[in-house]
């Protein structure tokens, strides 16, 4: 960050990185992130997503799979 004389690197990544914690930087910070998706996006994603149980997410997890077992549907998943 000090050789590209920037505070944060900006949206693009799902993580907000800061050179120093600061009110300043990270409000300038959150309002890239604002600003590059109209719908807020990755503001919205990274409010809720600590509020979401982990059991909620396999168990949709696994309605997929079943789904996809029932229709013989594949699903290639990227890694």
């Amino acid at each position: 960050m000090e050789e590209e004389k920037i505070n944060f690197y900006g949206p693009g990544l799902p993580r907000v990185f800061v050179q120093n914690l600061t009110r300043e930087i990270i409000h300038e910070a959150v309002e890239v992130y604002i600003n590059d998706k109209p719908d807020v996006y990755w503001v919205k994603l990274y409010h809720f997503v600590v509020q979401i149980d982990p059991a909620v997410i396999n168990q949709l997890r696994a309605q997929e799979i079943e789904l996809q077992q029932k229709y013989e549907i594949k699903i290639q998943q990227q890694l």
